[in-house]
């Protein structure tokens, strides 16, 4: 059930169509006429989307200017697809970009409910570390997942507001992405200011 129109404003800056038609694994599977079924099915996920885009990031946007969403919304139908790829690394119990969305047994799929979206500046895409830095000073959010200073970013809003920064690495034993740390609010912050990746 679709409780939002998929052209509808999220936010200042973007539609709900930008979350949920979003990310690389979305566009390989949805070319001609057979497109995946991405939309929320509880409307408390289109909520926490719009709330995404109004309190993170329409403030990123107006600092920074143009934001490129590389990852958004993620459908169960999209979680098998990504699943099936070689060194994927989703975590959907812990990630909230299930957003509000229930499994099987009527339960939230993702512990943390909120939304998430993962994002590049374009102009700055190897000075993400600047962003995440200003963003854990400056914002309300939920989660920042810090993958280094060329790597998307990823921000998420939930009803924890916890502002928990987490630093991402790529194991080289098995190409994932592991944390190697986490802190919130000043510890956070301290985080982003000790990256040197």
């Amino acid at each position: 059930m679709s409780f939002f129109n998929l052209d509808d404003k999220a936010g200042h800056h973007f539609s709900f169509r930008d979350f949920i038609e979003c990310g690389t694994t979305w566009r390989e599977n949805s070319c001609g006429i057979q497109r995946i079924d991405n939309r929320p099915r509880q409307e408390n996920s289109w909520l926490a989307i719009a709330q995404l885009a109004t309190v993170v990031l329409d403030p990123i946007w107006n600092k920074y200017g143009k934001l490129s969403l590389t990852y958004g919304f993620c459908s169960q139908n999209l979680a098998r697809l990504i699943s099936k790829k070689l060194n994927a690394c989703i975590a959907p119990q812990v990630d909230q970009h299930a957003s509000c969305e229930l499994n099987i047994k009527g339960n939230a799929i993702c512990r943390h409910l909120g939304a998430a979206c993962d994002f590049f500046i374009p102009g700055r895409e190897t000075q993400m570390d600047e962003a995440a830095l200003w963003m854990a000073s400056n914002l309300e959010f939920d989660a920042m997942y810090y993958y280094g200073r060329d790597r998307p970013l990823h921000i998420s809003w939930g009803p924890a507001a916890r502002k928990m920064v987490v630093l991402m690495k790529t194991s080289a034993l098995d190409r994932r992405r592991h944390p190697s740390g986490n802190g919130r609010n000043t510890q956070g912050i301290s985080l982003v200011r000790s990256v040197i990746y």
